[in-house]
């Protein structure tokens, strides 16, 4: 199953966030391989949390959506290994803390059920 990359929204909406409550990022930083790198898990999370959304109001095979969450879930423990990961990152901490954030404030709003939900903040 290909993926779009980047989500179009993605962008200024972190940006926006960590620019004005973060630390103040380098151009260096902000071009790095690292936050192009959270960029990209981010947006394939954001992704795949819209089309099973939009699949479930078209009722389709639920083994598409069920592998559809293990690559949510797969995306998820890579974004979190990144995020705590402390040696040789030039990305701040609270900058990958925000797109930490983000990525549970977007699973709540997909959340269907009270497990699921459960299941997602971890």
């Amino acid at each position: 199953m290909e993926l779009r990359r980047w989500h179009l929204i993605c962008r200024p909406d972190c940006t926006s966030r960590y620019l004005l409550c973060g630390p103040k990022l380098s151009k260096e930083i902000v071009e790095s391989f690292e936050h192009h790198y959270l960029y990209e898990l981010r947006s394939i999370q954001d992704r795949l949390r819209n089309e099973i959304h939009s699949f479930k109001t078209e009722n389709v095979e639920e083994e598409v959506v069920k592998e559809m969450m293990t690559m949510i879930k797969n995306t998820r423990t890579k974004m979190m290994k990144f995020v705590t990961e402390e040696k040789g990152n030039i990305v701040p901490r609270a900058c990958k803390d925000a797109f930490w954030n983000m990525c549970n404030v977007l699973n709540l709003f997909y959340a269907t059920n009270e497990l699921e939900t459960r299941f997602l903040v971890l």
